[in-house]
């Protein structure tokens, strides 16, 4: 019934000693990750977080989320966009202001590109599905 800048991926980061990954993200990608989530299984070491409202950057949110994952070694930005183009330039000097000490912060997504799009459906998706691949592999 309220508005949330950060909602947590029902069924993730429960285990709070056992996280070591969390995957921030924005838009339509997070919807894709969540479906790609129901066909794996032993995903104990994840936690996800949407974050539905880029600006102002929820960071008060998220460093309260962070605080939870004693054993956290990585946060992964993960977008739809190319590298040059999404929220991954703004989020990312924010997320390594909040990331613990010794926690690397990195990107998941689309190599930098003059054009927002891969130009064919085919090459859309297996792009898609890479980019989802890497985000849930160790």
């Amino acid at each position: 019934g309220e508005f949330h800048s950060v909602l947590e991926q029902k069924g993730t980061g429960e285990n709070h000693e056992a996280v070591e990954r969390i995957i921030l993200g924005s838009g339509k990608i997070t919807i894709d990750l969540e479906e790609k989530l129901g066909e794996m299984e032993g995903l104990d070491w994840l936690h996800i977080l949407r974050v539905e409202e880029v600006y102002p950057f929820p960071n008060q949110d998220i460093a309260t989320i962070l605080e939870r994952y004693p054993n956290l070694k990585e946060i992964v930005w993960i977008q739809e966009e190319p590298k040059n183009m999404g929220a991954w330039s703004f989020a990312e000097p924010r997320l390594r202001e909040l990331a613990p000490e010794g926690v690397s912060v990195h990107y998941v997504g689309r190599r930098r590109r003059s054009s927002p799009s891969e130009g064919e459906a085919t090459v859309h998706k297996k792009e898609q599905s890479r980019i989802l691949n890497e985000a849930l592999t160790r």
